[in-house]
């Protein structure tokens, strides 16, 4: 939501304001700023170091090119006394001081409209406040900081956004690790997590529903012996034979037909089930170590970017 109006003169200057008010109605037309004529209003102005060369627009846009000072002529590399830290500051929309209107200004990392700060050796995470992250803030770096309400990178044949094509950095050191991307909203890191790697995920998803078809056949299977099985018991019958060691009782001879029901079941399950069953379980020990696990050449995870 726009808080501030389309067309706020209330911060002009006395000066302003008085030839405004005693301008001619066509020398007021032209500058109200219709058809992107010259327009009256109060622009901010900044409070320039020695260093510095200003490029400014008629309507509070600067091009300023000096060393490194995010905020206060004593901030940053610049304000330290240090070589080696040129920059660009590129800004439109300085802001006031709220409480004087009319007093000069530091750049404003925080409130001015937009930005595109860019510098030899600056402290650029802490500049624009932005969280650790997996990546980490770096210090005393080259950077590049883009802010605005809204940010809009087009690329009509792709974008690619990448890390560590080099094995320096600009001040000659040594890049040791491989530091990924942070998709970060809210500048909240608490619950960052590695990013899926679609290939992977589906490929093991599929074995995951691969094995589960197995299984649900292992148990039809199963099922379908058991019932079998079932009619077997309920329908079996002994023969009934005297008993040799008493006249008067009656023996029982095993159910052939139980005793055949049972030892073909017991059969299949042993060589038809129990392989399966092994071959699945090998195979989700398998995809699991390769597709599940950190040190597996398949995990389904980044290794380095990573998202809230």
């Amino acid at each position: 939501m726009n808080t501030k109006k389309a067309n706020d003169l209330s911060t002009l200057k006395e000066e302003q304001k008085k030839k405004k008010n005693q301008s001619t109605e066509k020398e007021s037309l032209e500058l109200e700023g219709v058809g992107n004529s010259k327009k009256y209003e109060q622009v901010p102005q900044l409070l320039s170091a020695p260093s510095e060369t200003k490029y400014s627009g008629f309507n509070n846009a600067d091009i300023v090119f000096g060393r490194d000072r995010p905020s206060i002529l004593t901030s940053g590399y610049g304000g330290r006394g240090d070589s080696h830290c040129g920059r660009i500051d590129i800004v439109v929309g300085r802001n006031p001081d709220p409480d004087d209107p009319l007093k000069t200004v530091h750049p404003n990392f925080k409130r001015d409209a937009a930005r595109i700060y860019i510098s030899q050796r600056t402290d650029i995470d802490k500049n624009f406040n932005i969280v650790k992250g997996n990546v980490g803030n770096l210090s005393e770096r080259s950077a590049i900081g883009i802010k605005a309400d809204a940010v809009r990178i087009i690329g009509r044949q792709g974008i690619k956004l990448v890390t560590k094509t080099e094995k320096v950095n600009s001040a000659g050191g040594p890049i040791t690790a491989i530091k990924g991307i942070d998709l970060i909203a809210g500048n909240n890191d608490s619950d960052l997590q590695p990013l899926a790697k679609e290939k992977n995920l589906l490929e093991v998803l599929q074995f995951m529903q691969e094995d589960i078809l197995k299984i649900v056949g292992m148990i039809n299977s199963l099922a379908t012996k058991q019932v079998a099985l079932d009619g077997a018991l309920s329908a079996h019958t002994h023969s009934v034979i005297p008993d040799p060691t008493s006249p008067t009782l009656l023996g029982t001879l095993p159910s052939l037909a139980l005793v055949t029901a049972c030892a073909i079941d017991a059969s299949q399950i042993m060589f038809l089930d129990y392989p399966s069953h092994f071959m699945t379980t090998t195979s989700a020990q398998a995809y699991g170590l390769d597709y599940l696990n950190k040190g597996g050449s398949n995990f389904i995870l980044s290794k380095f970017n990573t998202t809230n």
